[in-house]
């Protein structure tokens, strides 16, 4: 086993001049081990505003030891570019992506580069989710039961092989995320614009790595905040992010169904499953259910629930089954292309 003690750290940014301190003080905060050398990469994706200038002035001010500070430019807007010019900058085998609105607590780096050392089969690692209210917010009676559309939440108390990690803050093994790339790997899904909600580029790349045989894993003590503004507690909001992950689920399950493939006897019951009318008609009864249901629970009073998110998500997935019907079996074939590289 290794003693990893140099890391890269990526913050993608798009007008993150008022978010910037949250995390750039957790990280100077960090109890880093002896010798640690890392690297902060912040994208800057278009910013409008001061972003680049205030990163600047901070990491000077906060001056932490141990980092080096690199401002890189990404002109193709959205949050999937952003974070392939990070990975193609990076100069360390253990890298993350940090959200610019997350705090992490004292011992993340430390603990991310045990376990980095001590899972050599793992390509990609996450953990624990805390909301963090603004100032003046307070926890809305319905939130944990949707909380998943705020990126937050857990896996529970112990450590364990996952299927995806939070984008908020996962750590990377580098070497393998740009195989994987140079290997002609393109993303089906579009991360987040500014004009867009739609994600999932993270979970994504974690399916993708699991297709080759690599894991995931989760750790507890990979704790971290993440901000939980007003804004994204609007019914507007969580619409178009739950409409949006029900797009993007359309894709991811082109990897689940491999996954179950390679894993699994009964091939036929995997194929009927997934197929494309099966998925349409399933999906669609999914939605009127849980459209029903909510709206008795509207009626009641109750806004915001886990059916009306569950209604909006399935409604995503039967407009994007819809959308892609004539490209739905091409998508397959790809993820199948991906899995035949595991054997070579």
């Amino acid at each position: 086993m290794t003693n990893t003690r140099s890391a890269s750290i990526v913050i993608c940014c798009y007008n993150s001049a008022k978010r910037l301190e949250l995390p750039l003080r957790s990280m100077a905060e960090q109890e880093l081990p002896d010798g640690f050398a890392g690297e902060l990469i912040l994208v800057d994706n278009n910013s409008t505003d001061d972003t680049s200038q205030v990163a600047a002035a901070l990491w000077d001010a906060l001056g932490a030891p141990g980092f080096t500070l690199r401002i890189v430019p990404e002109s193709e807007q959205g949050l999937q570019h952003a974070r392939l010019r990070g990975i193609q900058c990076a100069s360390h085998e253990c890298c993350f992506f940090v959200d610019d609105d997350v705090v992490l607590s004292k011992r993340f780096l430390a603990t991310a580069l045990r376990l980095f050392d001590q899972h050599a089969d793992t390509a990609v690692f996450g953990g624990w989710v805390d909301p963090l209210f603004e100032p003046g917010l307070t926890e809305p009676e319905w939130f944990r039961s949707i909380d998943g559309v705020f990126t937050v939440g857990n896996k529970g108390d112990t450590a364990h092989a996952c299927s995806s990690a939070p984008g908020a803050a996962m750590m990377l093994r580098l070497s393998v995320v740009r195989a994987l790339l140079a290997g002609g790997f393109e993303f089906m899904m579009r991360d987040r614009t500014a004009a867009t909600l739609s994600g999932g580029g993270d979970t994504e790349l974690c399916l993708a790595l699991q297709v080759l045989g690599w894991r995931v894993y989760y750790d507890p003590e990979l704790r971290i905040s993440h901000l939980v503004p007003a804004s994204r507690l609007k019914w507007s909001y969580i619409k178009g992010v739950a409409r949006g992950m029900g797009h993007g689920e359309v894709f991811l399950q082109t990897y689940r169904k491999q996954l179950e493939l390679d894993n699994r006897d009964d091939r036929l019951w995997v194929g009927f499953k997934y197929a494309w009318i099966v998925q349409l008609v399933g999906r669609s009864l999914q939605a009127a259910r849980c459209s029903w249901r909510s709206a008795l629970q509207q009626r009641r009073g109750q806004q915001v629930s886990h059916d009306r998110i569950m209604a909006e998500i399935y409604l995503g997935m039967v407009e994007m089954l819809l959308r892609e019907w004539r490209r739905y079996r091409s998508h397959f074939a790809r993820v199948r292309e991906l899995s035949y590289r595991k054997q070579t």
